[in-house]
């Protein structure tokens, strides 16, 4: 069927050409609709509860885009006029930076950051304050700077949170709003306030996801210049190996052709591609060209024996359909399996990756063909003389899997992988270091980080989401009871109230008639609904006491640097209220209490000054921990304390719910990836071999291309851990791809053992052939593909160098495991699906 099927694509092979252009001219046509952007919620899955809560009070408590600009000086401390009104301008900068939502905007020169008193005035009357502690002058002479510092000093809410312990350094904490985020925009901006402010005793630190995508598409320009020096290396090597144009114009031409039909699909999907994973289209491209140097290696063989080039190109098909078309489609299917990571950029990914790798159907196998049938064949090569460098290198390769030495691979196998088994378990699910793995350690950005840590302890956010309950009416006879209602005597329970009232102030409803009027209504209801229902949970003396034992229990944790909450600001209120006793620092044990110094807090304060802590409804509270890093081992652990708070602490009223900020959405990527991880390794392992036990009627076949596979996959893993690579959600598409593409190499030099064996029923020999030739382009394409990412190491990414490192070692092990591994198994085990072939 392949011998028919080439011949007839190279009889019309012309028809085949325009087909294929005009399905490229259609595809490509949709790239220009391809939106090259980074969405920050394509990151993380939408359906853990960690991102549900995060999408539904995002708008309410802030998002994960937030910039974080500490001002520092050297000598002395922030509380001197030129300091402070350094921060007053940087604050009044910042809330002009575009995209940005100014009722997330903190900072000690903030209108809504103020200091909460309460006093009593005489007649158990109590008057609240709440002033702006730097709002709108900055103060001036020496007692208004002592008063200050006093202020801040007195507030835990502020003092080392907006203003470091020392004293030394305040920070400036802006959320911008996710459908108007422009990164590029964002930095550039607090790059100019950052140029403008700082002086000789004066430092500025920026640290946050939107000032992190701004710098790297700042540096896209270096990207385009490795990834050019990568293609010119690639290009030089293709044209050392094959002498001729041709050699380099058909690998580099068939890679492209599979480029532009896979962002054209992405185009007619309408998904955006992220090209904070860029290197995932290398990796794809990658494997086009190593089928592409298949086929033309195989063509010039044949070329060689003495067949003109129709006759080459149609046998060149023939020869590597079978084996081209089972790695095309087994690479196809692990990539697609990736869409079970319910994450959108996997999903998106997989999408993408899938129809890629199956474009190679038409680019390299018909597509290749065409052109190779157009080609004058190459010159014929006199006999060489001397063996060329890869035919010794072949040679004595050919020699370890048929000699005595096999066992020394097979044992080396066995180490290698236990050794790789065993280190795999160091591999971290999400970020290793603080800062983000995207850029290197002495990265600015990282730096900046690592200062803020040191003061601050503030370079992350989770919140605890604190949810009120429905309210159900409590027995009516049970609040009569509660509150000294009496029917007979005329008086009911008003809910406005909180208190019995005279039922003539019912709003004439009839007590006898069993009716009164309800509050919420406005209206005469029935005397069951009448009761109280104070379904206001944030002002409950249990919700509120639970708040504030959960924030001193997370801050037991040395991950977390504090924490705030509306219940952290009750107990210096009620201090207050006893002329600052600490003893008095508590929050009111009865209803009454609790619920009217809320209320009576928020009655001064402006609006949006407590939006951060709770909503006006008082039906939702926040319970924000400000976290050291966003390492994995933190995030686990800052979570896994919280279930635990959560699960001995249930309320009546109120739910906690995990977890918003930042913060909470990479905790739900990470608990999320240790879970599809292992779940899309053993499908792609499985489809792996339940495709080579399908195609070669063999379950020993199955078995033996995943011996390979699982090699370079633990291998993989091991270096991961070795040098620090967490198992994040940028490096998590990078190794699923490697799953899906790692048996390539053994399926083209088993294809061509068995069809050696068929013309020699000698195995050696068969294998000593097929090493010769497929293994020769095996050899080659591992090289070409190393030389190219070399030059990733001077990349500003580290993330790029790490997969380039990663690409590396996954490309050396797949390509030894399927160059020397696959026939030394064959030798050794004789399997049938070989002999019975001839």
């Amino acid at each position: 069927m392949s011998e028919r099927f080439g011949r007839l694509i190279v009889r019309h092979r012309g028809l085949s050409l325009l087909l294929i252009l005009l399905a490229t001219v259609l595809l490509g046509w949709k790239i220009k609709d391809v939106r090259f952007t980074s969405e920050t919620i394509d990151l993380f899955p939408k359906s853990h509860p960690y991102v549900e809560t995060f999408v539904k009070y995002a708008d309410v408590f802030g998002g994960a885009n937030t910039a974080v600009l500490a001002v520092e000086v050297q000598r002395g401390d922030i509380f001197t006029y030129e300091t402070l009104e350094k921060i007053r301008r940087v604050t009044r900068a910042v809330e002009l930076l575009p995209g940005v939502n100014n009722y997330q905007v903190l900072s000690i020169a903030q209108r809504k950051v103020k200091n909460i008193t309460a006093e009593f005035i005489g007649g158990g009357n109590v008057r609240f304050k709440a002033e702006p502690i730097m709002f709108p002058d900055v103060p001036r002479t020496g007692p208004e700077i002592d008063q200050l510092r006093e202020t801040v000093r007195s507030d835990p809410r502020i003092f080392g949170t907006l203003v470091s312990s020392n004293s030394k350094a305040a920070l400036v904490v802006a959320g911008f709003l996710e459908n108007a985020l422009d990164p590029a925009a964002i930095h550039a901006g607090l790059k100019k306030i950052v140029k403008a402010e700082e002086d000789a005793n004066t430092r500025l630190y920026v640290i946050g996801r939107p000032v992190m995508l701004g710098h790297i598409m700042e540096n896209y320009p270096q990207l385009v210049r490795l990834f050019v020096a990568t293609l010119v290396s690639m290009a030089l090597v293709l044209l050392l190996y094959f002498r001729n144009l041709r050699g380099v114009l058909m690998p580099l031409g068939t890679a492209a052709l599979s480029a532009v039909w896979g962002l054209g699909f992405v185009g007619w999907l309408g998904h955006n591609f992220d090209p904070l994973v860029i290197v995932v289209p290398f990796i794809i491209s990658a494997r086009a060209l190593s089928h592409s140097v298949q086929l033309i290696e195989r063509f010039f063989e044949e070329c060689q024996a003495g067949k003109e080039r129709k006759e080459a190109a149609a046998v060149t098909f023939s020869g590597l359909m079978a084996p081209g078309l089972l790695a095309i489609i087994t690479d196809a299917a692990g990539v697609f399996l990736v869409f079970l990571t319910p994450i959108p950029l996997m999903q998106k990914l997989a999408l993408m990756g899938g129809f890629w790798v199956l474009s190679f159907i038409v680019s390299d196998l018909v597509f290749n063909t065409v052109l190779l049938s157009f080609l004058s064949p190459p010159p014929a090569k006199p006999p060489r003389v001397k063996a060329t460098l890869s035919d010794r290198l072949l040679r004595v390769v050919s020699g370890w899997c048929l000699g005595r030495a096999r066992w020394a691979v097979l044992g080396t196998t066995l180490v290698v992988g236990g050794v790789g088994f065993y280190f795999a378990r160091y591999l971290v699910i999400g970020d290793v270091h603080p800062g983000t793995p995207m850029l290197w350690p002495d990265s600015k950005y990282n730096q900046d980080t690592l200062q803020i840590a040191r003061t601050f302890a503030n370079t992350e956010i989770l919140s605890i989401i604190v949810q009120g309950k429905e309210c159900p009416a409590p027995p009516r006879a049970e609040l009569l009871e509660r509150h000294g209602c009496d029917e007979a005597g005329g008086r009911c329970y008003d809910d406005a109230a909180l208190s019995c009232r005279r039922d003539e102030d019912c709003f004439g409803c009839e007590l006898k008639a069993g009716t009164c009027k309800t509050d919420r209504g406005r209206r005469c209801a029935k005397d069951l609904d009448c009761v109280a229902r104070d379904c206001n949970p944030i002002k409950s003396p249990a919700v509120l006491q639970t708040m504030e034992f959960l924030q001193r229990e997370m801050e037991t944790l040395p991950e977390v640097g504090s924490s705030a909450s509306m219940a952290a600001i009750l107990p210096g209120v009620v201090a207050s209220m006893h002329g600052g006793d600490p003893k008095w620092e508590l929050i009111p044990k009865d209803r009454f209490g609790a619920g009217s110094l809320v209320e009576q807090i928020i009655s001064k304060s402006e609006p949006g000054d407590l939006t951060r802590f709770m909503t006006p409804d008082y039906q939702r509270a926040a319970v924000t921990l400000y976290l050291k890093d966003h390492k994995g081992e933190t995030l686990r652990r800052v979570i896994a304390k919280a279930k635990e708070f959560i699960a001995a602490h249930p309320l009546a009223e109120a739910e906690f719910l995990l977890a918003s900020g930042y913060g909470g959405l990479l905790a739900a990527v990470n608990e999320v990836i240790t879970t599809a991880e292992v779940k899309v390794t053993f499908l792609a392992f499985l489809m792996v071999f339940l495709c080579c036990a399908v195609t070669y009627r063999s379950i020993v076949a199955g078995l033996l291309f995943l011996v390979p596979l699982f090699l370079s996959n633990y291998v993989t893993y091991a270096v991961m851990g070795a040098l620090g690579i967490g198992l994040d959600v940028n490096a998590l598409p990078v190794v699923s791809l490697g799953v899906g593409l790692g048996v390539d190499y053994g399926l083209y030099v088993v294809s061509r053992i068995i069809e050696e064996y068929r013309v020699d029923p000698d195995l050696g020999r068969a294998i000593d052939r097929s090493i010769a030739t497929a293994g020769k382009a095996v050899l080659f394409t591992a090289t070409t593909m190393v030389v190219g990412i070399v030059f990733w190491a001077w990349s500003f990414l580290k993330f790029q160098a790490d997969m380039g490192i990663l690409l590396a070692v996954w490309m050396c092990v797949s390509m030894l495991g399927g160059l020397i591994l696959v026939p030394t198994l064959i030798y050794t085990l004789k399997p049938r699906f070989i002999t019975r072939t001839r």
